[in-house]
């Protein structure tokens, strides 16, 4: 995969990516230090040196597409930042969406919102996608919440899809990996059985919640996550430190599950 903006893989540079944090305005926490330049400063405070990075507002435009091709050029100075597009596998622009972003030698990854677009994750549009963007090079997320439930505003509960839609998409487009973004602990666990599926970290909470997803998926389908700004980087990237039992975990989750997802068919 060829990038305009490199991700380094030198094993002698420590480097965390950051699978999934987002720049904009999301309504419901209107106080959060949104912009590119705050977003960026917070995740190079933590040792961040590359991040996939959506614009929150795309989850509720009605054109989320525009609002990612706006912000080609806001990120083109910021070499730790890279657009990671939302895909609405409803609209009639979606399949164009994912050309364009096919054709950017920037973009590294796409993502879909199922529940915030009004879709399942294994529509068979969304299979038909992400198959096309694996065969391109291309990495996928699934954003299964953008906030914990009990955090929502009253007026607009948005409930996650079943966790059996994941398991439905893991097999309709084996083998090729699909990132699930902001699980629950307990819902990493029963998708265990689906290797094709790796899993962020941001949402998982509780008694050393790291170290049992770790014995129950392994090591190497976990990612770090700071879904910043919605969530606070240094302690997203403290709890990653407290839970992980060796460095070779922590090189893992920080550095290499992430290089491997976003190289693992060359663009």
């Amino acid at each position: 995969m060829t990038l305009s903006k490199p991700i380094t893989d030198k094993a002698s540079q420590p480097s965390l990516i950051d699978v999934s944090a987002w720049l904009g305005l999301w309504p419901f926490q209107p106080l959060v230090p949104c912009g590119i330049d705050d977003v960026a400063q917070s995740l190079k405070n933590i040792g961040v040196t590359t991040a996939m990075i959506t614009p929150m507002q795309a989850v509720l435009s009605p054109d989320p597409h525009e609002i990612g091709r706006r912000m080609t050029d806001d990120l083109a100075s910021h070499s730790l930042l890279h657009l990671t597009p939302l895909i609405d596998p409803t609209r009639h622009d979606a399949s164009a969406m994912l050309q364009w972003a096919i054709d950017q030698p920037s973009i590294a990854m796409v993502r879909f919102a199922p529940s915030y677009r009004l879709h399942q994750p294994d529509d068979p549009r969304v299979v038909a996608l992400i198959k096309r963007a694996a065969e391109s090079g291309l990495a996928v997320g699934i954003i299964w919440r953008m906030e914990d439930e009990r955090a929502h505003y009253p007026l607009m509960k948005v409930p996650p899809p079943p966790i059996e839609s994941a398991l439905r998409l893991a097999h309709n487009i084996f083998p090729a990996p699909v990132l699930i973004h902001n699980l629950y602990r307990p819902e990493i666990t029963e998708l265990a059985s689906a290797e094709n599926l790796l899993f962020d970290l941001a949402m998982v909470d509780g008694a050393d919640p790291i170290a049992m997803c770790i014995d129950a998926v392994g090591v190497d389908r976990l990612v770090f996550s700071s879904h910043a700004p919605l969530m606070h980087p240094h302690a997203q990237h403290a709890k990653l430190i407290a839970g992980v039992r060796d460095q070779q975990q922590h090189q893992a989750i920080s550095h290499d599950n992430a290089m491997r997802l976003l190289q693992a068919i060359a663009k």
